[in-house]
């Protein structure tokens, strides 16, 4: 399992449909329902600059694009591997 970072940004007429989709993938976080082998760590959504920073355990880059993909999101987004992650309980080392 590898740890990635996907940010999103999205065009001001799309702000709607962008944070309800994050809401809906938090959603599906909280209750279980995201696809075997995937995890959603965090989500950082910032309306005023249009993006949203998500936080992603997953099998490969290329299945957590292909999920993302499947999910049509309005947005452009950029996806990258996390190598080392800080959090203020512990720290975490990704290999």
């Amino acid at each position: 399992m590898a740890t990635f970072l996907i940010e999103h940004r999205w065009d001001e007429g799309r702000s709607e449909e962008a944070k309800s989709l994050v809401s809906k993938i938090v959603d599906m976080a909280a209750t279980g329902k995201l696809p075997r082998g995937y995890r959603l760590l965090n989500v950082v959504l910032n309306k005023e600059d249009r993006c949203a920073e998500c936080l992603w355990e997953a099998p490969s880059r290329s299945e957590l694009e292909n999920l993302v993909k499947s999910m049509n999101p309005p947005t452009i987004h950029t996806l990258s591997e996390a190598q080392i992650l800080y959090g203020l309980d512990r720290l975490t080392r990704v290999a």
